[in-house]
């Protein structure tokens, strides 16, 4: 083939080669091997956050659990105390941490009051997926971990990607979770 043969190209030709050669190895190297790294070292970022949100919540807990069983407290005191808190933690933009049980009906959540005692087995998120029942398969299996889902952010009709945190108290039977938007 004429094309390929460099020797009958025009010097112009010859030289724009290297520059458009390299243009293209930086471009290819820059979003097939640098933005994967970029982007799961984000997405480890906003994990990290998220647990460390729900470890702290899940240490507040744990201490009013404690209260009620040294006889400090009453557990459904200990209990309604420990949700009240937990209730008014915020951290980030519009971060929040709520509390369901193993079921799981949703225990306390501090955006909307009226979903507490409401029956999340079979709440699927936009791709079919029935997040709350792996969150708690998660607890159960590990104590604690981490699911990703996609739902809507406030005010939006479509489902962006999230990723949870959630630990499971087992002598309440509650699970305390946060999610994160990661895109």
């Amino acid at each position: 083939m004429k094309i390929l043969d460099i020797k009958n190209w025009k010097v112009f030709y010859k030289i724009s080669i290297i520059p458009a050669i390299t243009i293209l190895a930086i471009l290819f190297i820059f979003y097939f091997i640098f933005m994967p790294l970029v982007k799961k070292s984000k997405y480890k970022d906003k994990q990290e956050n998220v647990k460390q949100t729900v470890e702290v919540a899940f240490d507040v807990v744990k201490t009013y659990y404690k209260m009620s069983r040294e006889g400090i407290l009453k557990e459904d005191e200990a209990k309604n105390q420990a949700k009240e808190i937990i209730r008014n933690v915020r951290y980030g933009k519009d971060g929040y941490i709520w509390i369901n049980d193993y079921h799981p009906y949703m225990i306390m959540h501090p955006i909307n009051r009226s979903l507490e005692g409401t029956d999340f087995g079979k709440v699927k998120d936009a791709k079919g997926k029935i997040f709350m029942l792996e969150m708690v398969e998660k607890v159960k299996k590990d104590g604690d971990g981490f699911v990703d889902y996609y739902w809507n952010k406030p005010g939006e009709s479509e489902a962006s990607p999230k990723v949870s945190y959630v630990k499971g108290l087992k002598e309440w039977g509650w699970i305390i979770g946060s999610g994160i938007y990661i895109d």
